[in-house]
């Protein structure tokens, strides 16, 4: 009957979440009518913020581990975009690319007020993440794997044709030999 609220942070240490929403969550999950889902990713391997956590779901009866949620709390982690393709909000903690498609916030103690935000399910909200994931996969209609494989049909049936050029760019060439120290032409000179 309550509301979930689904936390996957990132493993990636400059950009995690967890050591900084510790306290906040622990504080919510007392304070508030929601439902946790705390998970972690595999590589998210730091034994004090597994066990604060663990301590967290411990102490309250909210904090459970199942399938399904309403909102997603998160930082930067890729698993956004997948959640709102279930046409679902997030709020992001500090996100390094935050959009309209999101609610951001950058203090722990505006989580509470996004959440309840990201509850209500706001028609602009709503839209934003609607557009944002059409531009990201347009295709619903289960057919991509279908798709691959007509492509790579054509291909090896086709061949190149019909394939534009790659540009030549040539500096960055040159860019990429001056960082290897490959200069091939000079190396002859050299030689004689």
């Amino acid at each position: 009957d309550h509301p979930v609220i689904l936390y996957p942070p990132t493993f990636t240490r400059n950009v995690c979440s967890a050591p900084h929403l510790m306290a906040e969550i622990d504080r919510l999950a007392k304070t508030h009518p929601w439902d946790w889902v705390i998970t972690f990713h595999p590589k998210l391997t730091d034994p004090g913020i597994i066990a604060g956590y663990k301590r967290i779901a411990e102490e309250n009866e909210n904090v459970i581990f199942y399938e399904g949620s309403d909102v997603m709390l998160c930082d930067s982690s890729s698993i956004i975009l997948e959640f709102m393709f279930l046409d679902k909000p997030v709020v992001t903690f500090r996100n390094s690319h935050p959009g309209p498609h999101l609610i951001d916030v950058d203090t722990p103690e505006a989580v509470g007020p996004a959440i309840e935000r990201a509850l209500a399910r706001p028609e602009g909200l709503m839209e934003e993440i609607r557009s944002y994931t059409m531009h990201h996969e347009p295709h619903r209609d289960c057919r991509c794997s279908a798709r691959v494989l007509d492509a790579v049909d054509d291909y090896i049936v086709r061949g190149h044709a019909g394939l534009k050029r790659k540009p030549l760019n040539l500096v960055r060439k040159w860019k990429l030999r001056r960082q290897l120290h490959y200069y091939p032409l000079l190396e002859k000179f050299r030689r004689r």
